[in-house]
Parts: structure tokens; sequence; C-alpha cells
């Protein structure tokens, strides 16, 4: 039986030689499926199909199939959720398939390369980033400045002596306030409104950076001394809050000191990274060489699990898979599931980069993608379901230091003085 793409004439008469069943080439049933729109569905009788067709000649037979070569669309194509990176034989042989099956081939619209927006001169290492789903825009610097862009309004300020290693923003009613971390030992706050400064105050070494909680009335904190802490809204009515002294002015505004709402106790070394995606649930990844899972109310370890040897940089939790990833100074990316109950939590480990992984991020919007940053200077945009990055993103000239990705962008931050914002949102139908 000659392919379907011999058969269509879309192949050159040496390719028909090679691609025909007929004429010695290998061919291989094959039954398209989309959960696209209506419009891009094709008929689900299966058709013989080259087992040398990689994702550009799948993606021909599809807008062939759809009649549309004169707007043709890219796809992807996706096997047993994995996504096909060379051709359909070079699948067959890895998991030792026999052309004589008939193969599931489910196709999405291949989504475009992130777009750079915009770029932001810093003039000093960007050492924190955080995207608001909002649209706004929070920095830190290594010298302890604070940027903060919302609005078409810029404002910059001093809130360490030492440099910044988190910064986010807190929320309660109509009110919001950008917390820092920093290697002094304590996290900072500046209301805009009153004018009060807040010290968080607590931790006895370096705290490594600082997590909101969903609702944003809370935040936690990770440090050297191996704790995490969790915070309220820092308001100067609360009960955990104490004027400094030489501060209390009537006429002006005063520096008050924080006391953290509970302390989380179980690592035995440096926390690296942390996140608290759910309200009762928390992670952390520390250089004992474990991600714990927290339970906040009670703050006790509910699971743990070993992720090896290289030290963790960064973690992300997908609110929609319930996935963890991990970033590594061995250049990779690591995909967990906590749940797993008999043997390894890891579900993918992904080499995309040429040196440490400085950071990851989920695509808020996707079970599967997820973004990470280098020392290789280069943003990587991957999807689970492959073992190489779907695009490669090189707009610094230096160590990609931080990046955040929220609703449609992705910002990262480098040691070169620079933030750059990219457009990620997908092809419309």
């Amino acid at each position: 039986m000659a392919s379907f793409l011999s058969s269509a004439g879309m192949l050159s008469e040496p390719e028909k030689t090679n691609a025909s069943g007929d004429q010695g080439g290998t061919s291989i049933a094959c039954i398209f499926t989309t959960s696209l729109p209506a419009q891009f569905k094709v008929d689900p009788t299966p058709i013989e199909i080259p087992t040398t067709a990689a994702r550009a000649t799948l993606s021909d037979v599809i807008n062939h199939l759809l009649d549309a070569s004169d707007e043709p669309r890219p796809f992807d194509f996706c096997i047993n959720d994995e996504l096909l990176r060379s051709n359909i034989q070079s699948y067959l042989d890895k998991h030792k398939l026999s052309t004589e099956i008939t193969l599931n081939i489910e196709y999405m619209l291949l989504p475009p390369p992130p777009k750079e927006q915009d770029t932001v001169q810093a003039d000093e290492w960007v050492a924190a980033i955080h995207l608001d789903p909002s649209q706004r825009l929070v920095f830190a610097l290594f010298d302890g400045s604070v940027v903060d862009m919302r609005n078409e309004e810029t404002v910059k300020y001093k809130n360490h002596e030492q440099p910044i290693s988190g910064a986010i923003v807190m929320q309660k009613n109509s009110d919001s306030i950008v917390v820092t971390s920093s290697l002094d030992h304590s996290l900072c706050a500046h209301d805009k409104s009153s004018g009060h400064s807040f010290v968080f105050v607590g931790h006895d070494a370096p705290v490594r950076g600082v997590a909101a909680s969903p609702s944003r009335h809370q935040c936690v904190s990770w440090s050297e001394d191996a704790s995490l802490k969790v915070w309220d809204f820092p308001t100067a009515a609360s009960r955990s809050t104490k004027k400094v002294a030489g501060t209390n002015s009537k006429k002006g505004p005063s520096t008050m000191e924080r006391s953290p709402v509970s302390t989380l106790h179980g690592h035995d070394m440096s926390i690296q990274a942390a996140c608290w995606p759910t309200n009762n649930s928390m992670y952390s990844a520390s250089d004992d060489g474990f991600i714990r899972c927290w339970d906040v109310e009670n703050s006790e370890t509910t699971s743990k699990f070993l992720v090896g040897t290289a030290a963790t940089t960064g973690i992300s939790f997908n609110s929609r898979s319930g996935l963890i990833a991990s970033s590594h100074t061995d250049r990779t990316v690591r995909v967990w599931d906590y749940r797993m109950k008999d043997g390894s939590a890891l579900v993918n480990k992904v080499n995309a980069h040429l040196g440490w992984v400085t950071c990851v991020s989920w695509d808020p919007n996707s079970d599967h993608k997820f973004a990470s940053s280098s020392i290789d200077c280069s943003t990587k945009v991957c999807d689970m379901r492959a073992n190489i990055a779907t695009y490669t993103i090189r707009a610094h000239s230096d160590e990609v230091t931080c990046m955040d990705w929220s609703e449609g962008r992705i910002a990262t931050g480098s040691k070169d003085g620079t933030v750059k914002m990219f457009n990620t949102n997908s092809a419309e139908y």
C-alpha cells in the first residue's frame, strides 16, 4: 500500500521511493485526534504515514487534510503523552513497537516563540523579580534597591544595605505592599500610603527568598538557618508589630518590627527555595537534598523525597497538574510528583542548559509548559512531555539570575543590568 503522502502527491519522486510502503519504504497506520475546535478536526480514519515523517511533515499532512494549504498552521504532535521530537521510526524504536500497530497521534497548535516586548535598564545586577497578574512588575537589585512599576508609574527606593534575594507583592483588600528578603537576615516592606517601614525579624542567617500565599495575605521566607517563617500582612495595628526605638514620631512615619506567625523546622541544612501554592500546602528545597511538603496550619512535614546531590536553586508548583519543577546546579530541571507512594517521585528530567539553572517557573495556563533560566545567559521554554527545549530565548549578555511567568508574560532579570519582558500568548484560533 502506498503511503498517504505519496498518494496525496506531497512527495517528490526520490521521497516516494523511500516513503511508499510497496517500494521498500516503511509506513504505519495513524489515527489523528485533537481537542482543538471543530474547524481543526480531521477524519479519524487510519491513514498510512511513512515512519520517516517528523513534526514538519505531519504538520503538512494535517494542513492538507484540512484543505488549509493557503493558510497553513504549524502543529505539534503527541503520542502517549510524549511529544514527537524526532521521526516516527525513532519513537517506535525507543518503545520497541512494531509498524503492524495503529498509532494514535494527538495534534495541537504549535505555540509561537516568545516575543520580546520591552527592556528596562536597571544599571545594576538584577537579583529578584516578580510579575503580578495585574501587570505590575517588581524587581530588586543586588545593591538593596527595589523598583516598582505599575500603571505607567515607576518608583525606586532602598530597602536593604545588603543584596536582596527575593521580592513579592502582598495584598489585603485594596492595600498592597512589596516585601523583599535579603542576605542581611531580614525582610523589609515600605507602605507608600502611610510612609511606615516594616522590618521582619526572626531569622538567624541570610534569608534566601520569600513567597506569597495564594490569598497574598501572608508570605513565607526561608533561610540558611534551615527554617521557614510565616508572616502576616504588615500593618501598624497588628499584634506582631512593634515600633523600633527612636523612630516613634507623631508627626512622621515610623519603622516597625514584625514577628513571624509561625516557624517550620525539618530541614537539616540551608533552604534554597520554597513555594506556597495552596492555602495549607507549602514546598521547600534544601541543601540537605530533600524537598519537603508542609502542612502550614500545623507547621509539620507531611512528606519528603530525595532530589539528589545537585543543589536545588528554585522550585515551582503547577496548580493544574499538581507537579513540582525544580532547577539545579547540574544544568537540569526535574519534574516531580510528590503524590507517588512507591519508588522515586521523579517524573521527568530535562537537560536544556549549558550551565547552572538559576530558576524555574511553570506557565500558569498549562499543565505541561515551564521556563528555566541559567548562567548560560539563556531562558528556555520547555514542555515536560519532551526532553529538549521548545524555544530558547537569548536576550541577555550575562547570567540570567531570576525569572517569572505570569498570565502570558515572562520577565527575566540578569547580571547585565536589564529586565526583559516577553509575550508568550498562544496563537489564537
